[in-house]
């Protein structure tokens, strides 16, 4: 099988070595061990226009928009669901109710996105929730219990740049 297929299925290279089989030869060996990918949360933290939702869009896309040449051809494989809740809502907004008809469905939705993670032991989600509050974060992790869980920082040097600012204080702060 192919290795995207093998991704695909739910797969990580977790251990790999290389080496020249016959010094002085064409020929190499390289062994890789693959392993289950446990279920994974992906969290990006950062402020506005930080890069949040266009990281989103492109893992959603598996990297198909802006592709040339032979890369066209490459079959992409599906390894990461991706929840917007933003663009969700604001689709959501068209609907009827209102905006608390839209609060219901976008929380309704992302709720199955957390539940359609936890049902799937090789999951990996990403829940682009701008300016979402730790408790959100914390709430996410709860609702999908993940065996890991991955903070994305973007756009965090301009917190640091602010007077008295450390990493560890920027950190506790949207950790």
């Amino acid at each position: 099988a192919e290795w995207t297929e093998l991704c695909a299925a739910g797969f990580e290279i977790s251990e790999f070595a290389s080496s020249d089989l016959l010094a002085g030869t064409e020929f190499e060996s390289s062994i890789f061990l693959m392993t289950r990918r446990p279920r994974t949360l992906i969290l990006p933290i950062g402020p506005p226009t930080s890069g949040k939702s266009t990281l989103a869009r492109g893992l959603a896309s598996g990297g198909r928009s802006g592709e040339t040449g032979r890369f066209q051809k490459i079959k992409r494989h599906h390894l990461v669901d991706v929840f917007e809740r933003d663009r969700s809502f604001a689709l959501e907004r068209l609907g009827p109710g209102g905006l608390r008809g839209a609060k219901e469905r976008t929380n309704k939705a992302l709720l199955a996105a957390l539940e359609k993670g936890r049902t799937q032991s090789s999951s990996v989600l990403y829940i682009d929730s701008t300016n979402g509050a730790k408790s959100a974060r914390c709430f996410y992790r709860e609702a999908l219990q993940p065996t890991r869980t991955v903070y994305v920082a973007l756009g965090l040097e301009a917190l640091l740049k602010q007077p008295k600012a450390s990493l560890e204080a920027v950190m506790e702060r949207v950790l």
